[in-house]
């Protein structure tokens, strides 16, 4: 037998507050043993919060309302444990190619064999690459004779498209087709002065007791969220959300046999006949499963809309908490009322940057209250709706805004348990971010990442340079064709080089008054230094007017014996 007496009590100070929505009860259980009935009043509270750690306070009040103690509750976020299904096993692999010519009825290219060749077919001019999974063709050239063939017709160019392993690790793809739910609590026992504190896990639909108390989750929204339906790939070294990559070798049970695993045909989407060397080209997809682990884009930890994915171990865990949770707490002879700060918050910001319809703005803020802790609900009249921790001592904060405009200038209130305060936002936003970025969200804080972010274009111009196939472009360079114009290039620059200096009116003015200044410089020494230093010079020059200056370099002592003889 039970009798219940209900009554509700609804905490709501400010309207768009983030409010604790509290249900109270009292209950009164009856047990009968041989004929004798012992009943207990109980009072219920049944708590509605988002578990975003907030500290709720609550009097714990005897049967006549004197106040005997206070209980403080504190839930984190809601976890949610993927339940793995296993899709397949994986290995990190690269694509190669490997291509030998043969003229016609040399070795395999025999009687139109070429045009008949199967993916699974050996062939004798590629056993060299035959261990490794992959699959062979043949394409037959395009000249009558082929070059240095001594017989008429097509030659032929058999060629193997191959996998080879980066490493010897095995990974594993799985899903997650459901998930189970849990949720941490820490509370707080004030008795007499005492603090006494615990910290549990409930699950839905459990109870969970501690000294007079017991808990129960009752009610657990879970979140529609796309990224809960992702793929994942688990190595020993992380986790990634399997987006976009897709691997072509399929290994089924033998993983741990690399050469027992098979090589997808569409591996390669094209492949071509390089002429002038004689080998066959293709355009093919590896599959590096170490760079997707640790690609910060990809890689747990992660946050995608309001959803945090961790890694613990080898299991994917999911957090949020923005949903609602709703606990149910019994004591034995005790009453409850909910406790409420009043203070106000204010926002402080610090700047906005990013990108306007596109991945989202980054957004940096503090937020402080008159007293104690507090947490305080933001609006914006562009639609942007979050919350924010609140201290005395202020808490520095990111988080991801979404605008479809450039030019930010938008005032925001904040609604708090003492009232209702505002701010300005603004900023100026780019159109698009540039090429590989995007702002990501990693262990609560938020960021514009460019993909090899210590080495991007926007930071080192010349971190493009790592990615040029340098081995093919200097096999390209190294060719009897690019040498011999090297050197024509060469000789023909220091033919243009000394056509110039020789004609060129600016250079020969140059050398005349250069010509002149020594003359004068000369003049006044001897008369052998005069000579020997001009005749340096006309090697040097090879000019007819130097001759003239040695001539004037002689007529200059002989003008002055004259003067002595006067």
């Amino acid at each position: 037998m039970a009798l219940l007496a209900i009554y509700l009590n609804f905490i709501q100070l400010i309207n768009g507050e983030v409010e604790v929505v509290v249900i109270q009860a009292k209950s009164e259980d009856c047990q009968r043993k041989a004929g004798i009935s012992t009943c207990k009043m109980n009072a219920v509270n049944t708590v509605t919060l988002l578990p975003n750690e907030q500290i709720n306070s609550l009097s714990l009040k005897n049967n006549k309302g004197i106040i005997m103690g206070e209980l403080e509750l504190s839930m984190h976020g809601l976890q949610i444990q993927c339940n793995q299904k296993i899709l397949r096993y994986l290995r990190s692999y690269e694509v190669k190619v490997q291509s030998i010519k043969r003229c016609p009825a040399a070795g395999t290219c025999k009687a139109g064999r070429c045009n008949h060749i199967r993916t699974k077919d050996y062939v004798e001019e590629l056993s060299e690459w035959n261990d490794y999974p992959g699959n062979s063709f043949c394409i037959e050239g395009k000249s009558l004779w082929g070059y240095g063939c001594s017989l008429p017709g097509a030659d032929c160019y058999f060629y193997r498209v191959y996998a080879i392993p980066k490493s010897d690790e095995i990974f594993k793809l799985v899903s997650c087709p459901t998930w189970d739910y849990s949720i941490e609590v820490d509370i707080g026992l004030v008795l007499n002065g005492n603090m006494t504190k615990k910290r549990f896990t409930l699950n839905p639909g459990m109870t969970f007791k501690w000294k007079d108390i017991k808990f129960t989750l009752l009610d657990v929204t879970p979140p529609m969220a796309p990224v809960l339906n992702s793929e994942f790939i688990i190595g020993e070294r992380g986790i990634a959300i399997s987006e976009n990559s897709n691997s072509y070798l399929e290994c089924y049970e033998n993983a741990g046999n690399f050469s027992k695993c098979e090589l997808e045909i569409n591996a390669c989407k094209e492949c071509w006949l390089e002429q002038d060397i004689e080998k066959i080209r293709c355009a093919c997809s590896d599959f590096i499963i170490e760079k997707l682990i640790k690609d910060p884009r990809k890689s747990l930890p992660l946050e995608i809309n309001r959803i945090r994915l961790r890694r613990k171990e080898n299991m994917i865990i999911s957090e949020s908490n923005y949903l609602p949770i709703m606990l149910m707490i019994r004591f034995e002879d005790w009453l409850i009322s909910s406790n409420i700060d009043i203070t106000s918050c204010k926002i402080n910001p610090e700047y906005l940057k990013g990108c306007y319809s596109c991945m989202g703005a980054i957004f940096k803020f503090n937020c402080t209250t008159e007293y104690g802790l507090a947490y305080a609900e933001i609006k914006c009249p562009g639609d942007n709706v979050f919350t924010a921790k609140c201290s005395e001592k202020w808490i520095d904060q990111k988080i991801v805004l979404s605008f479809d405009r450039s030019e930010i200038n938008e005032i925001c209130n904040v609604y708090c348990s003492g009232g209702i305060t505002n701010f300005t936002l603004k900023g100026q936003l780019e159109f698009i971010l540039p090429e590989k970025a995007k702002v990501i969200v990693k262990e609560g804080s938020s960021k514009i990442f460019i993909e090899n972010s210590e080495n991007n274009w926007l930071t080192n111009p010349f971190a493009s340079l790592q990615f040029l196939d340098w081995k093919n472009i200097l096999f390209e360079l190294i060719s009897i064709q690019m040498i011999f114009m090297i050197i024509l290039s060469f000789v023909l620059i220091i033919i243009a080089l000394k056509l110039f200096l020789k004609y060129n009116p600016f250079f020969r003015g140059y050398k005349l008054a250069a010509s002149a200044l020594i003359i004068t410089l000369l003049a006044g020494g001897t008369h052998s230094s005069c000579v020997e230093r001009l005749e340096t010079e006309r090697n040097l020059i090879n000019y007819n007017y130097v001759n003239i200056m040695i001539e004037a370099c002689v007529a200059i002592p002989e003008k002055n014996k004259v003067q002595i003889k006067n």
